[in-house]
This record gives C-alpha cells, structure tokens and sequence, in this order.
C-alpha cells in the first residue's frame, strides 16, 4: 500500500508550495501527495498523477458526507494508506478537517471550520467568547440589500468597512464613510449582496499585525497596508518590532482567535490591529491555514533552522515537532511593488531586476506582472501589485531603510505607456 497526503484545496498562483510539500512528504513520510480542489489542471497532473475533483464549496453536512465517500472510494481504488490531510485553502478547511477527523489523524475542530470561510459567523461566536477587557469586539452587521447599507451608514458614529462574508485576498474590502462613498462603490458592492456583506465599524488609530504559525509555534508579523476606500497590504515585517509587552500581547490575543475559531495547533494566520498607546486589541479575521505569500519561508529566514513547512506535515500525521523557533538572527521585510501609473506595460528592464536580485541583504525579489500586459496604480486588491522585493537585516532601522531605498529602485523594471 501506498502512503498518501492528501491536500484540500489551493490557488494555482502557489503551486511552488505544492511541489515542496510533496518533497517534504516522501522525506518525512516516504508518501506520495493526492490533490483535492474544485478545478484539476495540467499544472496539477504534472506534479502528481493522483488527483480528485472535488466541490470545495458545498458545505451542508448531506454534501461533505458524500464528498467523504467520495475520497474514501479512490483512495480504496488506489491501494492507498492515508497519513496526513492538509486544508491549504479556505474552502478546504470544512472538508480537510472532517476528513482528517474520518481518518482519525489530527485535525482542527470540524464544527467550527466555517468561521473561516464566513466571517459573520466568526464575529458570532466571538461576541459570546469570554475575553480579557484589552480585548475588544467591533460593531458588526450582515446585509444583503442596498437598503440595508444606506441604514447603516444613516446610523453610524464612525465610518464603517465593507467586506464580503466569504471572500479573501482583499478582494470587496471597501470603507464607507458617506451615501457618496456608497454609491461610487455600488458596483464592487453590489457584486457581493447575494453570499453577504459583513459591515463593521472601522478600527481607526491601530497597527495591523498577524499571528503565525503552526502546532504551538507562533510569531507576529507586522502589517501596513494602503489608505482610501481600499485596504491592501503593503509591507511586512517580521517579527514584529515591538517592546516585549506589546509583543505578548498580540500573542495572547491570536491563541483567543485561534480557540473561538477552532484551532487545535493546525497552521493559523490571523489577522489583528493594536493600539499600541491603550494596547487594545481587535480580531481583523482569523484563518486555519497558512499564511499567503511566501510568509512562512521568511520566518525561516528570521530564524535559521525553522521550517514550518516540515511542521505541518509533521503536525498533520502526528509527529512531535520543535518546542520553538530557536534564535533570531534577522528582520525580514517584504515591500509590494506598485506601479507609478496607469497603463500598458512596454518593456522590462531585467538588469535592474538583476541589480536589486545580487544585492547581498536581498533574499527576493519576483515580478508579477508581464510585457503587455494593463496595470493599474490604483490598488483594489492584492492581485494588483506588481511584484515584492523580501530584504533581511539584523536591525529594523537598516531593513526599513533598506526596503525604502530597493523599492525606488525597482520603480525603474517597467516602462509603462
């Protein structure tokens, strides 16, 4: 018999991360990888023959019963022993939780696996959690009608912000302060009225952060994001530099979001802003996966000899892991490429790419976007950077000088017309 890693769900945009885990399973666990999402591709074949299309999206117990019979009736056609189930996507969380739970291999809680796809039902469960005062819980309604919005706004103290119920990547985020701010964005929001949009008040006079890691190992990244109607992530910084008591802080608020949210030591990425002068603290949303980018990698950066890649694996077939990350050695930064207009994308100048790649506190740099292609600079949702650029250091004040001076620099790849 074969042994088999199943993975739920992923965005094809990561599939370098498909092909490490499948590497570190035949190392840690001599098994192969099995893919189960909603769309197979060529790009899938090509890394494992061993594919099942699956409807990640159905969440009602009749459908994830059937899914479940699904999988146990191929994994049985193939002779396959499973030892690990990996929900890399939040769609894959319901069922790669169930599944793992159908296996009797670790798994996150399965009944509270839709607070990551829905964030109303988050903000639910989390309004009845009992939590220290530092804690603090914002205004929130769902709506699905136009109408319902214009009461809000009507109603509101502070300005509020917009996101879909079942949305990621930033994509729908919008702050609304007026009817005028309403309806320059009648069409993003109107998009998202039908799955729901969570209207929350905005958390003005924070810092946004995220909290890290998997199976008890955690750090805190520090988060800027863009200003105006739409918010998307501009740079991160880890880990964090804050005084040790902030630092805590943050800390202790991400394990409550990992508890309201389900979490039993499987990967987590969730999201907080901190006032850092009354040292409040407000769950932005959590997420029982791993963080997006190439995230986990720069921890190990941070912290030579940590892979939390190898942990997850670990984790999810039930081996014991590192009782921590070790010692620091660097910062690491991440600065996201914007263009400096609108327009189309006439020539790449690889030679500074180059420049920037051979400097020797770059650990990477990758470009997004292509020759021909339209690019906008007016920022939306992350689909719209145009690359990054991850510098180390082992003073914060050299990396952020760093990023600045290298982001000046890449502004110069493209000729846009």
């Amino acid at each position: 018999m074969k042994n088999i890693v199943i993975i739920f769900g992923y965005n094809n945009t990561r599939v370098y991360d498909i092909e490490r885990l499948k590497k570190i399973s035949h190392e840690i666990l001599n098994a192969d990888i099995m893919l189960c999402k909603e769309e197979i591709t060529s790009v899938d074949t090509n890394i494992t023959p061993y594919t099942l299309k699956i409807n990640l999206a159905q969440y009602d117990d009749e459908s994830l019963s059937r899914q479940i019979k699904e999988i146990d009736e191929y994994i049985s056609s193939q002779n396959f022993t499973v030892c690990a189930c990996l929900p890399f996507s939040d769609k894959g969380i319901p069922l790669g939780s169930l599944y793992a739970k159908h296996k009797r291999l670790p798994h996150d809680n399965t009944e509270r696996s839709m607070v990551c796809i829905d964030k109303y039902s988050f903000r639910i469960l989390e309004k009845d959690a009992a939590t220290p005062t530092w804690y603090k819980k914002p205004f929130f309604k769902k709506i699905h009608t136009l109408s319902e919005a214009e009461e809000c706004i009507k109603n509101a103290i502070n300005p509020l912000f917009f996101k879909p119920v079942a949305e990621g990547n930033s994509r729908g985020c919008i702050e609304i302060k007026t009817f005028e701010d309403l309806n320059l964005n009648l069409d993003i929001i109107s998009m998202y009225l039908e799955q729901g949009i969570l209207i929350e008040e905005c958390i003005k006079e924070c810092d946004e952060f995220s909290f890290d890691g998997i199976d008890g190992n955690y750090i805190i990244t520090e988060k800027k994001t863009s200003q105006g109607y739409y918010r998307v992530e501009t740079q991160h910084i880890l880990p964090a530099p804050l005084d040790a008591k902030l630092y805590e802080r943050l800390m202790e608020a991400g394990k409550i979001v990992s508890e309201i949210s389900g979490s039993q030591n499987g990967a987590v990425h969730n999201e907080l802003f901190l006032n850092k002068l009354t040292g409040d603290v407000y769950c932005v949303e959590p997420n029982r996966r791993p963080a997006g980018l190439k995230l986990w990698d720069w921890i190990g950066v941070a912290f030579p000899g940590t892979n939390n890649w190898n942990a997850w694996v670990n984790w999810a077939a039930g081996k014991k892991n590192a009782a921590d990350f070790g010692t620091q050695q660097f910062y690491v930064g991440c600065r996201m490429l914007q263009a400096h207009k609108a327009g189309k994308i006439t020539k790449i100048n690889n030679t500074i790419k180059e420049q920037i790649q051979n400097h020797k506190n770059v650990y990477d740099i990758a470009l997004t976007k292509f020759e021909g292609q339209i690019i906008t600079n007016n920022l939306k949702d992350n689909s719209h950077f145009t690359g990054y650029i991850v510098c180390k250091s082992e003073t914060i004040d050299d990396l952020r000088s760093m990023l600045e001076q290298m982001e000046k620099i890449a502004a110069n790849i493209y000729m846009i017309e």
